[in-house]
């Protein structure tokens, strides 16, 4: 399986030789849609809602976890109570990644090294700002979890890359 550490809304299954099976399992994962198609592009084609007990080498399902519709979240993502840690890059405000953008512009809330974060990234951010320098370790924790209990999609925006230089390792 490949992600870039989001939470997976979709998953593809090839070979699905026991769609029937493989159904029960991704449920247990909370997945709740699913499309089982066999023989694409070739005589016999079949595509359906419809999951059948067995499939050929030339199946595939599709499995998708449906969208909440939880009044007092923004959306299911925050259920599962994610600070996202994002690297502000090299210092170049053009080279942070495009999943790190993403997050930014949608974050509710980002705490950021104001000391160390090139201040022309944060205008990526549309919500709430707050420069962490100065703040010992169990305050910056003590915020980031409250903001994550009130239902927010949180960042933790740091310099460089975070797995290198410490961001990850911040508990």
């Amino acid at each position: 399986m490949a992600s870039d550490g989001s939470p997976v809304e979709t998953k593809i299954i090839l070979k699905a030789k026991h769609p029937e099976e493989v159904k029960k399992r991704l449920m247990e994962e909370g997945f709740n849609e699913f499309i089982f198609a066999e023989r694409l592009f070739m005589d016999n084609e079949r595509v359906s809602s419809d999951i059948p007990q067995t499939g050929d080498y030339f199946s595939l399902m599709v499995a998708k976890k449906a969208k909440t519709n939880d009044k007092n979240n923004k959306n299911s993502k925050n259920n599962k109570k994610i600070v996202y840690f994002v690297g502000a890059g090299p210092g170049n405000p053009k080279y942070i990644t495009v999943r790190g953008r993403e997050l930014l512009e949608s974050a509710d809330f980002v705490m950021y090294a104001g000391s160390l974060v090139n201040p022309v990234v944060l205008n990526y951010v549309q919500g709430e700002k707050l420069d962490s320098y100065g703040m010992k370790l169990e305050d910056i924790a003590y915020v980031l979890a409250n903001k994550v209990e009130e239902g927010k999609t949180v960042v933790r925006l740091h310099s460089g890359d975070p797995s290198l230089y410490g961001a990850i390792i911040e508990r």
